[in-house]
């Protein structure tokens, strides 16, 4: 599957994806590898806003991540994952991923690509 940072996750991506054995899970901050195809200054903009959102709602939205043997890599919720740094959680909810996913993972599915925040 490609990767591609300049488009949302929709529902329909993330039906597809949540319907091919994920689960939810908590998951250690420590745990969690960054996208690399997500450069990390780009979409940090609002965390002031998003800690204080948080503060008040708590995590309504679980990030999403691929297995990557012990550890996790991040398909959706950099920025969710830098507010509970912020924030100094040391767990975050996450909807697990078996394995990171392939092109033909996704194929029909509109648009055909896996974003991130």
């Amino acid at each position: 599957m490609t990767i591609d940072r300049t488009t949302m996750m929709t529902p329909e991506v993330l039906e597809r994806l949540f319907a091919r054995s994920s689960d939810l899970r908590v998951l250690a901050l420590d745990l969690l590898d960054a996208n690399p195809a997500y450069p990390p200054t780009r979409g940090r903009s609002g965390l002031a806003r998003l800690v204080a959102d948080i503060q008040v709602t708590g995590f309504i939205v679980p990030i999403v991540v691929c297995e990557n043997g012990a550890r996790y890599t991040v398909c959706d919720g950099h920025r969710r994952i830098a507010a509970a740094h912020a924030l100094g959680c040391r767990c975050i909810n996450a909807i697990v991923l078996p394995a990171v996913p392939t092109s033909s993972d996704v194929a029909d599915v509109p648009g055909g690509v896996l974003a991130v925040d």
